[in-house]
């Protein structure tokens, strides 16, 4: 008969920083810039993304008191529509008189370029413009995941750019997007997994009596608190559950693997170690204003909070708890979280440790 070890168990939680977004021509720059290296730092999980092209249409363009103005081409079904978006300029940017300001749009929509009285220039990719402009996109602005990636270092210091500038998945993605949906665009997002914490709970079959001494018991508690991996671990570990979270289709490795099978992967033997029996990694787009999604998993919608919205609560909140709300329900619809039971479904309605645990009997 199977019986409980420990009162609780432990998951490990990564969460990552906000996405940096480039196009795949700018992969090549932090070779000629430092500074902007220096800003990819530790950026060593990357996703390669698509979706349909998001044109600013240059003759609408304008700023008026500090604001750039102008439409969005946007495709809708099988046509296009404008939507009208107002940016805020950086200070500086539209000194002068209006008529002094000049603004330029790239042939295909990539960039826009602000130039000055002065002449001082700034060179504003789209998915910049996108992410900070007030404008309805809609779902216009989701991207698509193709393919999850690292690039760290085993004997060197190594980013995500690195892996990426002699990339054979990339050179694929590019080529068959040029062919197969030459109206999208490919957009590269860079992300830190720096942060990490223990989640400590109970559950399962909580009529099982834990066998473990009080002693123990601490001693367990206090292990779980105490975990660490090395940075390695976690940017494999986050890759991993990402990989088989949104099963992109240029990913082959991690895609069908099952986390909880009872011949583990040798990835997971760190966690094995520790007595970690779930993994969580939670991932960012909540600056870009574009939520993620797969073939195999969908974009997060409102729908999926509604259940747990009090309207006549929400009536009565102050405007700074609604807005405060309304930062946090903007999050939530751009967060993916995938979430890795590492013990199967037999095991975590009997007992919570990854480890079984059997009597003399069985």
């Amino acid at each position: 008969m199977a019986t409980r070890k420990f009162a609780a168990e432990g998951s490990l939680h990564l969460y990552s920083s906000q996405a940096n977004p480039l196009y795949p021509s700018e992969l090549y720059l932090p070779e000629r810039w430092p500074e902007m290296r220096e800003g990819l730092e530790h950026c060593n999980i990357y996703l390669i993304t698509r979706r349909r092209r998001i044109v600013p249409e240059p003759s609408t363009l304008r700023v008026e008191a500090g604001w750039l103005h102008g439409d969005l081409h946007v495709r809708h079904g099988v046509g296009w529509v404008q939507v009208p978006f107002r940016y805020r300029l950086h200070e500086g940017h539209h000194a002068g008189a209006p008529d002094s300001v000049r603004i330029t749009a790239d042939g295909v929509g990539s960039y826009l370029t602000v130039q000055n009285h002065l002449r001082q220039r700034i060179r504003l990719p789209t998915y910049a413009l996108i992410a900070e402009a007030e404008c309805d996109l809609g779902s216009a602005t989701d991207l698509e995941v193709l393919y999850i990636g690292q690039g760290i270092g085993r004997t060197r210091s190594r980013i995500a750019v690195d892996r990426l500038v002699a990339h054979d998945k990339l050179q694929r993605i590019l080529a068959e997007t040029l062919t197969d949906a030459p109206d999208a665009e490919v957009i590269v997002l860079m992300y830190r997994f720096e942060h990490a914490k223990m989640h400590i709970s109970t559950g399962g079959d909580l009529t099982l009596e834990p066998t473990a001494t009080t002693a123990e018991e601490v001693a367990h508690f206090r292990a779980l608190h105490a975990v660490t991996f090395s940075r390695k671990q976690q940017i494999d570990f986050a890759e991993a559950a990402l990989i088989n979270h949104f099963q992109p289709p240029y990913n082959s490795t991690f895609v069908n693997s099952d986390f909880a099978a009872k011949r583990r992967m040798k990835l997971l033997d760190s966690l094995d170690t520790q007595d970690v029996t779930g993994l969580i990694v939670e991932i960012s787009t909540s600056y870009l204003r574009s939520r993620l999604w797969s073939r195999s998993r969908k974009t997060v919608d409102i729908e999926d909070f509604a259940a747990g919205l009090d309207g006549s609560h929400i009536a009565q909140a102050s405007a700074e708890d609604r807005a405060r709300w309304q930062s946090d329900l903007h999050d939530l619809l751009h967060a993916q979280i995938a979430q890795i039971a590492l013990t199967t479904t037999e095991e975590r309605n009997t007992f919570l440790h990854g480890i079984r645990w059997l009597d003399d009997s069985t």
